[in-house]
Protein backbone atom coordinates (compact mmCIF):
# COMPACT_ATOMS: atom_id res chain seq x y z
CA UNK A 1 0.00 0.00 0.00
CA UNK A 2 3.30 2.56 0.05
CA UNK A 3 2.83 4.88 -3.07
CA UNK A 4 5.94 4.45 -4.27
CA UNK A 5 5.55 0.13 -4.55
CA UNK A 6 5.15 0.54 -8.46
CA UNK A 7 8.33 2.23 -8.51
CA UNK A 8 10.36 -0.52 -6.52
CA UNK A 9 12.92 -2.22 -9.04
CA UNK A 10 14.80 -5.21 -7.54
CA UNK A 11 17.88 -7.57 -8.86
CA UNK A 12 20.76 -9.64 -7.48
CA UNK A 13 23.99 -8.07 -5.75
CA UNK A 14 27.52 -8.74 -6.79
CA UNK A 15 28.52 -10.33 -3.96
CA UNK A 16 28.63 -13.98 -2.67
CA UNK A 17 30.29 -15.76 0.41
CA UNK A 18 32.28 -18.72 0.04
CA UNK A 19 35.13 -20.43 1.60
CA UNK A 20 38.41 -21.09 -0.42
CA UNK A 21 40.44 -24.00 -0.05
CA UNK A 22 44.15 -24.37 0.02
CA UNK A 23 44.68 -26.66 -2.39
CA UNK A 24 48.36 -26.69 -1.81
CA UNK A 25 49.00 -28.65 1.84
CA UNK A 26 47.56 -31.93 3.14
CA UNK A 27 45.08 -33.04 3.17
CA UNK A 28 43.52 -30.27 0.56
CA UNK A 29 45.48 -31.35 -2.40
CA UNK A 30 43.14 -33.90 -2.18
CA UNK A 31 40.29 -33.11 -4.67
CA UNK A 32 38.05 -36.00 -2.44
CA UNK A 33 38.44 -34.36 1.02
CA UNK A 34 37.50 -30.72 -0.91
CA UNK A 35 34.19 -32.36 -2.28
CA UNK A 36 33.41 -33.98 1.14
CA UNK A 37 33.72 -30.34 2.57
CA UNK A 38 31.92 -29.05 -0.14
CA UNK A 39 28.77 -31.38 -0.09
CA UNK A 40 28.21 -31.18 3.50
CA UNK A 41 27.25 -27.58 3.41
CA UNK A 42 23.51 -27.12 3.88
CA UNK A 43 23.55 -23.59 2.33
CA UNK A 44 19.83 -23.73 2.82
CA UNK A 45 20.15 -24.01 6.03
CA UNK A 46 23.02 -21.17 6.25
CA UNK A 47 20.71 -18.63 4.35
CA UNK A 48 17.20 -19.50 6.74
CA UNK A 49 19.21 -19.81 9.96
CA UNK A 50 21.65 -16.31 9.21
CA UNK A 51 20.05 -14.32 6.04
CA UNK A 52 16.74 -14.68 6.79
CA UNK A 53 16.01 -16.01 3.25
CA UNK A 54 16.26 -13.05 1.27
CA UNK A 55 19.58 -14.10 -0.64
CA UNK A 56 19.90 -16.31 -3.46
CA UNK A 57 22.36 -19.28 -2.66
CA UNK A 58 24.81 -19.85 -5.27
CA UNK A 59 25.96 -23.08 -6.22
CA UNK A 60 29.17 -21.95 -8.08
CA UNK A 61 31.54 -19.36 -7.10
CA UNK A 62 29.77 -16.68 -9.31
CA UNK A 63 26.44 -14.93 -7.34
CA UNK A 64 23.61 -15.74 -9.64
CA UNK A 65 22.72 -12.47 -11.07
CA UNK A 66 26.83 -12.63 -12.79
CA UNK A 67 26.79 -13.12 -16.47
CA UNK A 68 28.56 -16.64 -16.89
CA UNK A 69 27.07 -17.84 -13.75
CA UNK A 70 26.83 -21.85 -13.75
CA UNK A 71 25.92 -24.22 -10.90
CA UNK A 72 28.55 -26.76 -10.23
CA UNK A 73 26.42 -30.23 -9.04
CA UNK A 74 29.81 -31.19 -6.72
CA UNK A 75 28.52 -28.46 -4.46
CA UNK A 76 25.04 -29.29 -3.74
CA UNK A 77 24.30 -30.41 -0.33
CA UNK A 78 24.35 -34.20 0.41
CA UNK A 79 25.38 -35.63 2.94
CA UNK A 80 26.09 -39.30 1.71
CA UNK A 81 27.63 -38.28 -1.34
CA UNK A 82 29.87 -36.22 1.29
CA UNK A 83 30.42 -39.38 2.95
CA UNK A 84 31.21 -41.01 -0.09
CA UNK A 85 33.46 -38.66 -1.35
CA UNK A 86 35.67 -38.53 2.48
CA UNK A 87 35.75 -42.59 2.14
CA UNK A 88 37.28 -42.50 -1.62
CA UNK A 89 39.96 -39.80 -0.31
CA UNK A 90 43.70 -41.06 0.73
CA UNK A 91 42.59 -39.36 4.12
CA UNK A 92 39.96 -41.91 4.82
CA UNK A 93 40.20 -42.56 8.58
CA UNK A 94 42.74 -40.17 9.07
CA UNK A 95 41.70 -36.99 8.68
CA UNK A 96 43.67 -34.15 10.39
CA UNK A 97 42.13 -31.46 12.25
CA UNK A 98 41.50 -28.70 9.63
CA UNK A 99 41.93 -24.37 9.89
CA UNK A 100 39.84 -22.06 8.93
CA UNK A 101 41.01 -18.79 9.23
CA UNK A 102 38.12 -16.10 9.88
CA UNK A 103 38.07 -12.38 10.19
CA UNK A 104 38.30 -11.41 13.97
CA UNK A 105 40.19 -11.70 17.46
CA UNK A 106 40.45 -14.29 19.75
CA UNK A 107 37.55 -13.69 22.10
CA UNK A 108 35.25 -13.45 18.72
CA UNK A 109 32.72 -15.82 17.53
CA UNK A 110 31.37 -16.40 14.25
CA UNK A 111 27.88 -18.12 13.51
CA UNK A 112 28.90 -18.68 10.47
CA UNK A 113 32.20 -20.42 10.93
CA UNK A 114 30.54 -22.28 13.96
CA UNK A 115 27.66 -23.47 11.98
CA UNK A 116 30.21 -24.69 9.48
CA UNK A 117 32.28 -26.70 11.73
CA UNK A 118 29.13 -28.32 12.94
CA UNK A 119 28.17 -29.46 9.78
CA UNK A 120 31.65 -30.87 8.94
CA UNK A 121 31.51 -32.58 12.26
CA UNK A 122 27.84 -34.14 12.19
CA UNK A 123 28.61 -35.27 8.56
CA UNK A 124 32.11 -36.48 7.99
CA UNK A 125 33.19 -36.46 12.26
CA UNK A 126 36.48 -34.14 11.18
CA UNK A 127 37.32 -31.82 13.32
CA UNK A 128 38.01 -27.55 12.69
CA UNK A 129 39.33 -24.59 14.79
CA UNK A 130 39.06 -21.62 14.16
CA UNK A 131 42.37 -19.11 13.36
CA UNK A 132 41.18 -15.96 13.84
CA UNK A 133 42.99 -13.35 11.75
CA UNK A 134 42.73 -9.78 11.97
CA UNK A 135 39.85 -7.76 10.50
CA UNK A 136 41.53 -4.56 9.22
CA UNK A 137 44.03 -6.96 7.41
CA UNK A 138 42.15 -9.80 6.73
CA UNK A 139 43.39 -9.91 3.00
CA UNK A 140 46.53 -9.54 3.13
CA UNK A 141 46.97 -11.42 7.05
CA UNK A 142 44.95 -14.36 5.16
CA UNK A 143 47.73 -14.14 2.27
CA UNK A 144 50.26 -14.36 3.98
CA UNK A 145 49.41 -16.99 7.12
CA UNK A 146 46.05 -19.29 5.75
CA UNK A 147 45.32 -22.46 6.96
CA UNK A 148 43.46 -24.83 5.16
CA UNK A 149 40.38 -22.76 4.57
CA UNK A 150 39.51 -18.92 4.64
CA UNK A 151 36.32 -17.87 4.91
CA UNK A 152 35.77 -15.16 2.43
CA UNK A 153 33.52 -12.50 0.90
CA UNK A 154 33.21 -11.09 -2.31
CA UNK A 155 31.66 -7.68 -4.62
CA UNK A 156 32.07 -7.29 -7.94
CA UNK A 157 32.93 -4.04 -8.94
CA UNK A 158 31.79 -4.00 -12.48
CA UNK A 159 29.70 -7.31 -13.70
CA UNK A 160 32.08 -9.96 -15.67
CA UNK A 161 33.52 -13.11 -14.40
CA UNK A 162 36.47 -11.78 -14.40
CA UNK A 163 36.13 -9.42 -11.45
CA UNK A 164 35.67 -12.79 -9.02
CA UNK A 165 37.54 -15.63 -10.97
CA UNK A 166 40.55 -14.24 -12.05
CA UNK A 167 40.73 -11.50 -8.76
CA UNK A 168 40.25 -14.54 -6.56
CA UNK A 169 41.46 -17.53 -8.05
CA UNK A 170 44.81 -16.48 -10.34
CA UNK A 171 47.88 -18.02 -8.78
CA UNK A 172 49.46 -14.79 -8.88
CA UNK A 173 46.80 -12.54 -7.67
CA UNK A 174 47.28 -10.74 -4.63
CA UNK A 175 43.69 -11.61 -3.48
CA UNK A 176 43.99 -14.97 -3.76
CA UNK A 177 44.10 -15.31 0.28
CA UNK A 178 44.30 -19.09 0.34
CA UNK A 179 47.02 -19.96 -2.15
CA UNK A 180 44.53 -21.76 -4.13
CA UNK A 181 47.30 -22.99 -7.31
CA UNK A 182 46.24 -24.78 -10.96
CA UNK A 183 47.90 -24.42 -13.61
CA UNK A 184 45.04 -25.05 -15.84
CA UNK A 185 43.00 -22.49 -14.25
CA UNK A 186 45.73 -19.97 -14.80
CA UNK A 187 46.01 -20.20 -18.49
CA UNK A 188 41.90 -20.38 -18.97
CA UNK A 189 42.07 -17.63 -16.63
CA UNK A 190 44.71 -15.32 -19.03
CA UNK A 191 42.97 -16.54 -22.20
CA UNK A 192 39.69 -14.84 -20.63
CA UNK A 193 41.40 -11.44 -20.37
CA UNK A 194 41.32 -11.30 -23.59
CA UNK A 195 38.32 -12.43 -25.30
CA UNK A 196 35.95 -10.35 -26.60
CA UNK A 197 33.00 -13.32 -26.98
CA UNK A 198 30.67 -13.08 -24.20
CA UNK A 199 29.83 -16.60 -24.57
Amino acid sequence: DNPLHDQLMTGSEMCTSFIMLNNTIAPMEDLNVRKALSLAIDKDQMIDQFLSNMFAKANGILPPGMPGYTEFPATTYNQQAAKDALAASSYAGKMPTLTLNAAGYAEDTNGWADALIQMWRDTLDIEVKIEYLDPIMFSQAAQEGHGHMVLYSWCADYPDPSNFLDILFHSQSDLNVSGYTNGEVDGLLEKARTELDPT
